[in-house]
């Protein structure tokens, strides 16, 4: 597969189960989890038999996520602390690297700068606690404002402990999930490049 279409399918997969909730809220530094955390992140879609695997790490050096795009290992890493993200291809020991925000998560429905706060297209409403993935949860129901007319946006299952949506599910069916969340601070060397990768510049435009 060429490069550049790799990297263009791999975006996604890299930010598994946290993309989709970019859409949502105006990002606003800084919003972080509450602790380091392992967790393995399940995609799902209607009509779709497979499941998309992958695997999140936050610790005090800022957010790993691993995918698969097309059977291609893909890995996304954004260092808090230097302000850049480096996504990683491990097959062709590549990978490109931009700015980062400081930013690891949108702010939650409750929070000053979510869009749930800031403006009438978007209402979210508390609604009950539930069990997911072992952790106790709030669930929370979003609904969007569309021409005067309300609609289904999604439903987030957030646990308040990690300050981190644990499940997501959206109006298309498309549901995002964490299981196996261990509460442990992953190794450094998971967060730096490996010795004999390259560095990526795209063409210019």
């Amino acid at each position: 597969m060429p490069f550049l279409r790799c990297l263009r399918r791999a975006m996604w997969l890299a930010l598994l189960g946290l993309a989709p909730l970019s859409s949502l809220y105006a990002q606003q530094p800084p919003y972080l989890p509450a602790f380091p955390f392992q967790a393995q992140v399940l995609r799902t879609q209607p009509g779709h038999q497979e499941v998309d695997q992958g695997r999140m790490l936050y610790g005090k050096l800022g957010l790993r996520t691993e995918a698969v795009s097309e059977g291609e290992p893909v890995v996304l890493i954004i260092r808090t602390d230097k302000q850049k993200s480096w996504l990683l291809f491990p097959k062709t020991k590549r990978y490109l690297e931009q700015p980062a925000m400081p930013d690891l998560r949108p702010p939650l429905p409750y929070e000053k700068n979510s869009l749930c706060q800031q403006t009438q297209q978007f209402r979210c409403t508390a609604q009950r606690d539930e069990l997911v993935s072992g952790r106790v949860t709030k669930r929370w129901k979003v609904e969007h404002n569309r021409n005067n007319q309300i609609e289904n946006y999604a439903v987030f299952w957030i646990d308040e402990a990690l300050k981190l949506p644990i499940r997501e599910r959206y109006a298309d069916g498309t549901t995002v999930t964490m299981q196996q969340i261990i509460l442990q601070e992953p190794t450094a060397d998971l967060f730096e490049i490996p010795g004999d990768f390259e560095k990526y510049e795209p063409p210019p435009k």
